[in-house]
């Protein structure tokens, strides 16, 4: 009986230290199951086995914590190769090597991830022509870190009118975003769809010819031989320029003779017939059916201008009252002036 006791006090002894030692193992090293199984079955090696392997586990634990921190600080590279390997990399950080190009790295086990770079905003040149059918500039990274870059863009064309000539205008292709002419200009004559004798196109001030003259210059002539003329007449220059009354040609009508206009009448027959005309100093001089008068000075009228007419009579005595009758044709001769 007292054999038995001694052996029952040691079995009840190795028990905690058994598993003692198998929640040493599973926290620092981790062993396969395999390694745990065969510590559980040293329930019956003697007590001296089972003290030594429990001591060396310890030492082997201690071992592996010294290794990993000694006194330099230093790193086993081998394990942090281990950790990245198993690292999930859930969180990183992002370090910028210069304004544009960063690079990533793993917050928990330091591995390089990725980078890239990020340029802009940009500076930009001025629009540059380059072809016929677009324009260039140039751009670089505000923070001077890539080079220089190129970009193109289509025109924006617009026509633009130029007077030629009297005639015709010149209409050219125009980017105003590089403020260049496109290819070689074409001609096209004016248009003044509106009439007011500007080109649409390229507001030329276009050649127009339009005088106003009266339609008629009354006379009145009272039985005492006096003669009235009208105080409003006028030849009112409508075009585009300055003209001038170059000639003025007098002809006598249904049966009434030209003489001069100094003539007098007093020592004439009755119904002779005769009248001498004037107008602005301007008279005839000749007894004739038709007289080109001599004008005194330049008859220039401006643009939108004017030129009164003062016009005079003499004539022969008549025995009808004439009511209405055209005894005179005077034609206006205007040219440029």
């Amino acid at each position: 009986m007292t054999r038995f006791k001694p052996k029952r006090l040691l079995l009840l002894l190795l028990v905690p230290m058994l598993v003692f030692s198998m929640l040493t193992v599973s926290a620092s090293a981790e062993e396969p199951d395999s390694s745990i199984e065969g510590i559980e079955s040293t329930d019956e090696l003697p007590e001296t086995e089972t003290e030594e392997e429990t001591h060396t586990h310890t030492d082997a634990d201690d071992d592996t914590h010294s290794s990993e921190s000694d006194g330099s600080g230093a790193v086993n590279e081998q394990v942090k190769a281990a950790g990245a390997a198993t690292c999930t990399h859930s969180m990183t950080v992002t370090n910028w090597i210069t304004n544009c190009r960063w690079e990533q790295y793993c917050v928990y086990c330091g591995a390089f991830i990725s980078s890239g770079i990020v340029h802009g905003p940009y500076t930009h040149g001025n629009w540059q022509y380059y072809s016929t059918t677009k324009h260039m500039r140039s751009y670089t990274c505000i923070f001077g870190d890539s080079e220089t870059y190129y970009q193109t863009e289509d025109h924006t064309v617009t026509k633009q009118y130029s007077p030629f000539n009297a005639t015709q205008h010149s209409v050219s292709r125009y980017c105003s975003a590089c403020n260049s002419f496109i290819g070689s200009p074409t001609y096209e004559d004016h248009i003044d769809s509106n009439g007011d004798g500007i080109c649409d196109g390229c507001g030329y001030e276009m050649a127009y010819f339009s005088v106003t003259v009266p339609a008629s210059l009354m006379l009145t002539v009272s039985e005492w031989g006096e003669v009235y003329a009208a105080n409003s007449a006028a030849i009112v220059n409508n075009s585009s320029a300055a003209v001038a009354v170059t000639d003025i040609i007098v002809s006598s009508e249904n049966g009434w003779a030209l003489v001069p206009y100094s003539r007098n009448m007093a020592s004439d027959k009755v119904d002779a017939g005769l009248i001498g005309f004037a107008v602005n100093g301007a008279s005839t001089t000749q007894n004739a059916s038709s007289e080109s008068l001599l004008l005194p000075g330049t008859w220039t009228i401006d643009r939108a201008s004017s030129l009164p007419l003062t016009y005079d009579a003499v004539v022969s005595a008549t025995s009808r009252v004439i009511r209405s009758e055209q005894v005179l044709t005077v034609v206006f001769v205007l040219e440029w002036a």
